[in-house]
């Protein structure tokens, strides 16, 4: 490079890239071909330095590799070694949560079982407690009756002692006598026996004669009277059944169809004739009695005259049961039993009494029982089934309550019944409920006029959502007040709620209960 600027500068012809110029002196050639010689080696040196260079870095590699191998495994081992330590940690760990796990088991365990302990040795003492208790009670119980049955004996003994004394008498002395008409009015027979009591209390022996007139014999005016009384009883029947029929109508005003009106006042004529027929079987029954009390026991010392019939004439029948009514009204039943009594008088039979009872209470009950199978079988959502049947199961509840008014002591009838009211409760508050639903839903619908159009549209509910809360929590509260009868008040309230819900939204806790 120096060689061909110095050639420059001299004014010389460039030799590199090029022939040498012809015809030019010998030194520059030389100095040219030095200079090229020159560069060769140069580029020779170079070359081998760079040779060399590329050998040095092959051995340095050479020898580094191996370096590099051995620090691989070293590292590889310690990654190993930490593995190991790791993992035998972890185990370790995993051994101590065991371990933990177990004492904690092991606790809990002891626990529950000193809790169970506990509860064992509790429910044992609240045994103890119950027993001991139930045997004080059960002692005092028998200390009760104990002292009740000593003071019901000496009670006993007292009124025995005092009706000794009262009417203890002389039978040697001479009997005041008593003369009676069955045809006297109240006033005198009143008279006549405060006479015959203030005897016996003054302890003097007593004769009673009941004089009875025989009856007048009136065949034409005993048929004018049937004939009256028939016809009577023809028009008394009318009237009851036009009483019957405007009753029907005003309780049913709202729906009063003359295709319903028959149905109605049959059943309740139906009612009144199971009435007079269980009337008239019990009258039987008590004729009955009487006849055979007759027939068992004879007459005693209280006699009649010979001119007087002894009360079997059908005349002087009612008077005799009324004078046998204040005999047992204003004299003690000892004296009765002492002086002797008619037959009329003497006290019915105490069996033939019971079995009467257990008759009239058994078909009590049967009718209670049937009249709230009715009601639970009957459709309590639809209103027109109940507008028709309500008035009839109302009348129906005032008969049986009436017919149990002498079976208030009576547990089972009593029972009965309460349960029979509760239904009608029940019935009514639920049915008033859903009337007010399906009136709310009604104004909803119509709300937005004919078809949606808004023509002939009445006012919207603006408050439903309040009268919906008001309904849910009323059903709430009649199904715990009411649990018997859950699912009549879910056919009824229930399905009118579930009904609401299609027109406004809202929530309550029984809603998943109905799918529509």
């Amino acid at each position: 490079m120096r060689s061909a600027a110095a050639a420059r500068r001299l004014g010389a012809p460039s030799t590199l890239g090029g022939p040498p110029a012809l015809g030019g002196p010998p030194g520059l050639l030389q100095v040219q071909q030095q200079q090229q010689q020159q560069q060769v080696h140069e580029q020779q040196q170079q070359q081998q330095g760079r040779e060399q260079h590329q050998q040095q870095q092959q051995q340095q590699v050479h020898q580094q590799q191996p370096q590099q191998a051995h620090e691989q495994q070293q590292q590889q081992q310690v990654n190993k070694q930490q593995q190991q330590q790791h993992v035998h940690e972890q185990q370790q760990q995993q051994q101590q949560q065991q371990e933990q796990n177990m004492q904690r088991q092991q606790q809990q365990q002891q626990q529950q079982q000193e809790q169970n302990m506990q509860r064992q040795q509790q429910q044992q003492q609240q045994q103890e407690q119950n027993m001991q208790r139930q045997q004080q009670q059960q002692q005092q119980q028998q200390q009760e009756q104990n002292m009740q049955r000593q003071q019901q004996q000496q009670q006993q003994q007292q009124q025995q002692q005092r009706k000794q004394q009262e009417y203890s008498y002389d039978p040697a002395a001479k009997p005041k006598r008593f003369r009676l008409s069955a045809a006297a009015s109240s006033k005198d027979a009143q008279r006549v026996l405060q006479q015959l009591r203030a005897a016996l209390q003054q302890q003097r022996p007593v004769h009673l004669e009941i004089l009875s007139p025989p009856p007048p014999h009136r065949p034409a005016a005993a048929a004018a009277a049937a004939a009256a009384a028939a016809a009577a009883a023809a028009a008394a029947r009318v009237q009851q059944v036009d009483a019957l029929a405007r009753t029907v109508v005003l309780q049913n005003r709202d729906i009063a169809k003359a295709a319903n009106l028959p149905l109605n006042v049959a059943a309740l004529l139906r009612q009144q004739q199971l009435q007079q027929q269980q009337q008239q079987q019990q009258q039987q029954q008590q004729k009955q009695q009487q006849k055979q009390q007759q027939k068992q026991k004879p007459h005693t010392h209280i006699s009649s005259s010979s001119s007087s019939s002894s009360c079997s004439s059908s005349s002087s029948s009612s008077s005799c049961s009324s004078i046998c009514d204040l005999l047992s009204s204003s004299l003690p039943h000892p004296v009765l039993m002492h002086m002797g009594s008619l037959s009329a008088c003497s006290p019915p039979n105490q069996q033939q009494q019971q079995q009467q009872q257990q008759q009239q209470q058994l078909l009590l009950l049967q009718q209670l029982q049937q009249l709230e199978d009715t009601l639970l079988a009957a459709n309590w959502g639809d209103s027109i089934a109940l507008t028709l049947n309500g008035a009839i199961w109302d009348a129906e509840l005032q008969r049986l309550e009436t017919l149990a008014k002498p079976f208030q002591e009576d547990p089972q009838v009593q029972q009965q019944l309460l349960s029979l009211q509760r239904l009608f409760d029940l019935l009514h508050v639920v049915e008033d409920f859903r009337d007010h639903l399906n009136e709310i839903m009604e104004l909803q619908s119509r709300s937005s006029g004919l078809g949606g159009t808004g023509v002939l549209a009445s006012p919207p509910v603006s408050n439903i959502e309040e009268h919906a809360a008001a309904a849910a929590a009323a059903y709430l509260l009649l199904l715990q007040q009411h649990k018997e009868f859950a699912a009549k008040t879910e056919e009824a309230l229930g399905n009118g709620l579930a009904l609401l819900r299609q027109k406004v939204k809202f929530r309550f806790q029984r809603e998943h209960s109905f799918f529509f």
